[in-house]
Formats: structure tokens, C-alpha cells, sequence
């Protein structure tokens, strides 16, 4: 289950100054408890964990982060459409995360993720999130 938390934690800014900074994360945790724990871990207890919010509708991460590169996080909306047992044709719509540069970069990758053929799956949507990263 992915849960998204928002920790408010102090660092230091350019000039030297404390500053107070939100910052938003995921992470994959079975419970909400051990979601809110992991954030604590993250920075040694050395934060606030102020939200966390369950994220029932996203699916995965689509690819994995390349270190090397400065990359940004960016949800993305899929509908996977299926006949129903009454014959009906029906839809059901959920997210997947993606690491890339930029939107440009972050929709071929979707194209090309949605090519492996899964299931009918059509790209609905591409936007930039503020999560800062996938905590382990």
C-alpha cells in the first residue's frame, strides 16, 4: 500500500540559516503507523510528521530513479477499459509514478510503459508532483 507523507523538518539554507521546509514522500507500507515510522527513520527522528494520506488508486512506480540524473516525479492517469460480467463495456481509472526530466520525457516513458500490452490501457493524463522521492 502507498501512502503519502508530508514531513516538515528544519535545513540549512544557502546564507547559512535555519529554515523549515515541507517536504512530500512515498513510501510502501502495509499499515499507516509503520508509513509515519518510516518517515521518522528517514531523518533520525529529526523531523515532524504531519500528514499521511493513503494512496488507494496508485498501481506502481513505472520505472526506478537514475541517481545520475536530476529527475522529478510525475503522476500519471491511466484507464484500463474491460467487458464487464454483464456484457458491458467498463472502465476503471488509476496511477502510476514515473521518474523523468521532464513532461516530454515522462509521457514517452508512459507510451512506451503502456506498449508492453498489460491490459487495454489508454494514458489519460501527465502532471509534475511535488513528492520528493520513494522512501525505501
Amino acid at each position: 500500500m502507498f501512502y503519502q507523507l508530508k514531513i516538515k523538518r528544519t535545513v540549512i539554507d544557502d546564507k547559512g540559516n535555519d529554515r523549515s521546509v515541507t517536504e512530500d514522500y512515498i513510501v510502501d507500507q502495509e499499515l499507516f503507523g509503520e508509513s509515519e515510522m518510516r518517515g521518522y527513520q528517514e531523518f533520525n527522528g529529526e523531523c515532524d510528521v504531519v500528514v499521511v494520506k493513503r494512496l488507494p488508486n496508485l498501481k506502481e512506480f513505472v520505472n526506478d530513479r537514475n541517481d545520475e540524473v536530476d529527475v522529478d516525479l510525475y503522476l500519471a492517469t491511466l484507464e484500463e477499459k474491460f467487458v464487464n460480467d454483464d456484457g458491458d463495456e467498463s472502465a476503471m481509472k488509476y496511477k502510476v509514478i514515473v521518474y523523468a526530466q521532464n513532461i516530454t520525457e515522462a509521457t514517452r516513458l508512459l507510451n512506451d510503459y503502456l506498449k508492453q500490452g498489460l491490459n487495454n490501457l489508454t494514458l489519460i493524463g501527465v502532471k509534475k508532483t511535488k513528492i520528493i522521492g520513494f522512501l525505501n
